[in-house]
Order: C-alpha cells, then structure tokens, then sequence
C-alpha cells in the first residue's frame, strides 16, 4: 500500500512541477523498474520530465531489454512510451526488434499492443518491411494472414494493418484477407466478432475503390 502511494506521489511531482533529480539511482536497475507495477510508471515520468543528459543513459540500458519488455504486462507501457514520445532513433530501434517476429509477438497479449503502436508510428519505410512479414508465407508454408485473422489478439494488429497500409502493399493485403475470410467462412465453425469487425473493412475497401 506504501509502495503505491509513494510511487502515486512521485509521478504527480514529476508531471505537475518537471522536477529534475538525479537518475543516478535508476542506473542498472531499469528492468527492474519498467517489470514493476509503479516503477514502470516513474520511468515514464522520469523520460517525459528529465532532460537528455539524465534520461539517455536509462534509455541506453532499457534498449538492451527490449525484447523481453515487449511482452512483459508492465514493461509493455514502457516500449510504447518509447514507441510515441521518444526520440525517432529510439523508437527505430523498438521497432528493430519487431522485425522478424510479427506473427509471434502479435499473438502475445501484452506485445500485440506494442507492434500495433509500431505499426502506427513506424517510418513509411519501417511499415513496409513489417507489413511484408504479414504478405509473406510463414516458414511452414501456412498464410500469415490467415494466422493474424483468427487469432484474439493478432486480429486487432491485422485491422489496424489493413488501416493503416498503402499502394500495393494494401491491394495484396485486402486480396490476401478476402481469400482467407472466404475460406473460413466456408470451413470455419463459428464466426468471431473480430472476422466481422474484419469483413467491414472489406466492405469499406470495396466501396471506397468501386468494386461493387
């Protein structure tokens, strides 16, 4: 209980008054924080309030952590912090550890969030290369699109996708989430909210490029 208040107190200080303090502290024990339920939300306090001379070091040393605090619950809000506020180097070198494993990390509860907020903030260039991940068949062979669709969590990723894409990337993407949809909905057992939710981008796709 005294931990969350205290933690409480100092997340006000360094919002309502940009207190500056030493982050001496802080040094060597950044995992610790961002892993915690209240220090994850110190150290957004302290990235959004200290200067670059104090937060560049804990920034260094969060970067070495990266792949595991993409999918820790708490580290998570951390990455994103990252992700949306920081400097475009350190969100460039979030999104680096993406590259490679969308299909996993939007499968996992607490990484999916982070890799729609990659999506989001991603360079044109960045966004490509991760959508090219989903275009492309995963190593067995099976559609990565097909995974995203059905999945509870890699859906939300895939519309946020199909939002967000452009050019020829979203033409093979919508080809792509059509062909799936029709498969399941032929094979399927049950139709999830989310493959509805997925169908009205479809139909909004088809109206907005005359297809009907």
């Amino acid at each position: 209980m005294l931990e969350s208040v205290l933690a409480g107190v100092l997340n006000r200080c360094l919002s309502a008054y940009h207190i500056t303090f030493s982050t001496d502290a802080c040094v060597n024990q950044v995992h610790a924080l961002a892993t915690h339920p209240y220090g994850c939300r110190v150290l957004q306090r302290i990235f959004e309030n200290c200067p670059p001379s104090q937060t560049r070091v804990l920034l260094d040393e969060l970067h070495r952590y990266t792949g595991t605090l993409i999918q820790d619950q708490y580290g998570n809000y951390v990455i994103q912090w990252v992700i949306e506020k920081g400097a475009p180097e350190d969100r460039s070198a979030v999104i680096a550890k993406v590259y490679g494993q969308v299909l996993p990390l939007a499968q996992q509860k607490f990484a999916s969030n982070v890799v729609e907020k990659c999506i989001i903030w991603a360079t044109d260039a960045e966004r490509r290369a991760l959508i090219d991940e989903v275009l492309a068949p995963a190593a067995d062979g099976t559609s990565v699109v097909r995974a995203m669709l059905v999945h509870p969590y890699a859906n939300y990723v895939m519309q946020k996708i199909l939002h967000t894409a452009v050019g020829t990337q979203r033409e093979q993407l919508f080809s792509q989430t059509a062909i799936q949809l029709a498969n399941l909905r032929k094979y399927a057992s049950s139709y999830s909210k989310h493959l509805i939710a997925i169908e009205k981008l479809l139909s909004s796709e088809r109206g907005r490029v005359g297809l009907y």
